[in-house]
């Protein structure tokens, strides 16, 4: 016989049983990880900091990363330089004619440039190079004393297409290696109009350290840091009047690159196709004098006078010194000055008249 009220207290018996079964595994396994949790014992700060310690001593445990040591840095920027390259100085004379600047090779790669008046209102540069790749640069013109006595600093090369009487004995007396037009390592390049078409070949002038005896180690021109003195003016353009409006120079800062776009005669200065943009731009003030009826010019490289520095969008003053055969540059606290690391454009004036500060934030002290 079936009867209904047996199979409903069999239904609810069932349904008990399950009810007990999952209180049943709750309940023992929370009164077993109450058992773990009593026989285990906390970690104490003296044993975290112990398994740190062992976790350091022992990298097998974990991955760390290993920085590698610093490699070689320019002693012209302070920028890196690869491990193969031994730095060898090379200055070359650079001119600055008009007629010149559409084929101007290298000047954006040297590592300081010096811009000097030579004769009639012409501007010249003295272009240093130490690792650069650049295989081709120009145009090449004569020397002036100054040049031979700025390159001697640095030592190495000295590249020029002949010079002043005073220049070349000079030069003669001096140990640079001297690399005058030679048709090989200085040579011309009929594409473009004579005098403005001489080159030279950076290759073959380091090929050429190989073979003969000649310069000194390299040491840093500067100090380099990426801070700059709290005592620095915001200054985010100024101007350099040389002479000629088509030698006139601005500079304005590019806070985006860090460095200073310049213009030449109202017009982007480039070289290879590429505008011109040092990081810092020193202005060192001297007296300048002719030598001759041409219009040749000798300056003072000797002694010390006011020296003005541009960095990072900043302004400060100083002094520069010539210290034994080295020029050196101090701030007005007498530390040696700092300046950031990259290219230098060093600016030869005979007056602070010539420097026009464009946009500041504050007077400059």
């Amino acid at each position: 016989m079936d009867f209904p009220f047996l199979r409903q207290r069999k239904k609810l018996l069932l349904t008990l049983a399950g009810i007990l079964f999952f209180l049943t595994l709750l309940l023992g396994g929370r009164a077993y990880f109450e058992h773990l949790a009593k026989k285990a014992t906390p970690l104490e700060n003296d044993d975290l900091a112990f398994e740190m310690s062992e976790m350091l001593a022992n990298p097998a445990t974990e991955e760390f990363e290993i920085l590698p040591l610093p490699g070689k840095v320019s002693p012209l920027t302070g920028l890196p330089i690869s491990e193969e390259s031994e730095p060898r100085m090379i200055a070359v004379v650079i001119e600055n004619h008009p007629a010149s600047r559409l084929q101007m090779r290298g000047l954006n790669e040297a590592g300081i440039v010096f811009e000097a008046l030579a004769e009639g209102g012409i501007t010249r540069f003295l272009a240093i190079f130490d690792t650069s790749e650049r295989k081709r640069v120009g145009p090449v013109r004569s020397a002036r004393s100054y040049f031979v006595e700025w390159a001697a600093e640095f030592g190495g090369a000295f590249v020029h297409a002949g010079g002043s009487e005073d220049a070349l004995a000079l030069l003669a007396k001096s140990s640079l290696l001297d690399f005058d037009e030679d048709g090989e390592i200085v040579y011309r390049d009929f594409r473009h109009l004579k005098p403005h078409n001489l080159f030279v070949s950076l290759e073959a002038v380091r090929a050429a350290f190989e073979k003969r005896s000649g310069g000194k180690p390299a040491e840093n021109w500067f100090d380099f840091s990426d801070e700059l003195p709290a005592s620095a003016q915001t200054v985010k353009q100024f101007s350099v009047d040389f002479s000629l409006p088509s030698y006139f120079v601005d500079y304005i800062y590019d806070a985006e690159k860090d460095s200073y776009h310049r213009l030449l005669g109202g017009s982007e200065h480039a070289s290879n196709g590429d505008t011109i943009r040092p990081t810092n731009v020193a202005i060192q003030f001297t007296e300048y004098w002719p030598i001759d009826d041409e219009g040749r010019l000798d300056l003072r490289t000797s002694g010390e006078d006011v020296a003005w520095y541009f960095s990072g969008g900043k302004m400060w003053k100083g002094v520069w010194k010539k210290v034994g055969n080295r020029t050196r540059f101090f701030d007005n606290s007498g530390q040696a000055v700092k300046l950031q690391p990259g290219q230098t454009f060093i600016e030869i004036l005979d007056s602070t008249k010539r420097v026009k500060i464009l946009e500041q934030e504050t007077e400059v002290e």
